[in-house]
């Protein structure tokens, strides 16, 4: 019985570095798709939590993303948007997933 008890003690010590690894390589493995989704909630205007970014984009911040070439209103605000340039509303479908990371080029998480 007590050799039995070592051979669990002894695997109960390598749990957390197995489990370490296996989430570092499930991370690795799915980073493509995990940047992806986590740019999909940012750009529907949901951070993390799901709650509204706010506030709006800044005036300076919209024109850095206009001269980029990247989108200056989010998803939520679309319909006000829209509204604003007389065109009719937009319904957006988007799961909310939340993610701890973040990316500073595609492929290096942080």
């Amino acid at each position: 019985m007590s050799a039995r008890l070592d051979f669990l003690a002894r695997a109960f010590e390598r749990l957390p570095r197995m489990l370490d690894q296996q989430v570092e390589d499930t991370v690795r493995d799915n980073t493509a798709f995990l940047e992806d989704a986590n740019t999909a909630q940012l750009a529907s205007g949901k951070d993390a939590t799901g709650a509204d970014i706010t506030p709006e984009y800044a005036d300076l911040t919209i024109a850095l993303k206009q001269i980029k070439g990247q989108p200056t209103y989010r998803k939520e605000n679309t319909n006000r948007h829209n509204a604003a340039a007389g065109k009719a509303p937009t319904t957006h479908h988007h799961g909310s997933l939340s993610t701890a990371t973040s990316t500073t080029s595609r492929g290096q998480l942080t």
